[in-house]
């Protein structure tokens, strides 16, 4: 008898081991495996063409974007589509029922604006006041808090990147204000991203093709780090006591 128990606790030892494994490796795989995305397109004349492709542990997600005169959007779960599904015959019933949503969204909008416009129109302005006044002083974590938010940002950016652009508002202005953006930012920018304005005539034509990855443990690490700081959390309680 006791070697029967034995022998069962011996099983669900092992049972909560591997459970506790597989556990840590979808845990593992949700924040260290990479969201890989690609995309690339052109612009010549009237002819817009746009390709986007997002994946994770490829084949297992599959997002493929389309668009040239339509927007053809294209998810996969280890190879069985998702979207789009099959359409069906009941439009016409899709449509009205849509209608009717919308309509008992607007019916109840309408007195809920009534309400909001006499109790809150004296206490906007105290609010936007009071948020001023606490951003105001603190500055200083609000800068630190935007550091970490930029530094986990950083790692969505495309590591391969080409931009040719052709492009003028209409506006000789306005175009002197963009290219001078691009100008001043061309240390920062990668070599192969070039703008070229036209200042005359409204104009846009060029390609483009950027390929990167994301990696959920940046934003995880980035709100730990944000959620540990007491005075975050302080400055959080007084904008909701405000709101």
């Amino acid at each position: 008898m006791l070697a029967i128990i034995l022998f069962i606790l011996k099983l669900l030892g092992i049972l909560i081991l591997v459970l506790l494994g597989l556990a840590l490796l979808l845990l593992f795989l949700v924040l260290f495996a990479p969201i890989k995305y690609s995309s690339n397109g052109s612009k010549s004349g009237d002819i817009l063409k746009l390709k986007a492709l997002i994946t994770y542990l490829n084949p297992f997600v599959r997002i493929e974007v389309h668009y040239q005169a339509r927007l053809i959007v294209t998810v996969k779960i280890l190879g069985i589509t998702l979207y789009p599904k099959q359409k069906e015959n009941n439009v016409a019933r899709e449509k009205q029922e849509k209608k009717e949503r919308v309509q008992r969204k607007e019916q109840k909008s309408n007195p809920a604006a009534v309400e909001r416009k006499t109790s809150k129109k004296n206490s906007v302005f105290d609010v936007v006041s009071a948020c001023i006044a606490l951003f105001q002083e603190n500055k200083e974590l609000i800068l630190e808090v935007l550091k970490v938010i930029l530094k986990a940002l950083k790692t969505v950016f495309p590591r391969k990147c080409y931009i040719k652009a052709i492009f003028g508002t209409g506006q000789a202005d306005t175009t002197g204000f963009i290219y001078a953006a691009y100008c001043s930012l061309q240390d920062y920018l990668p070599e192969e991203v070039i703008l070229e304005p036209v200042w005359i005539e409204p104009y846009l034509e060029g390609d483009y093709y950027l390929k990167g990855k994301i990696r959920l443990i940046h934003f995880v690490v980035a709100s730990v780090k944000i959620l540990a700081n007491r005075n975050v959390r302080l400055l959080y309680k007084k904008i909701r006591s405000v709101m």
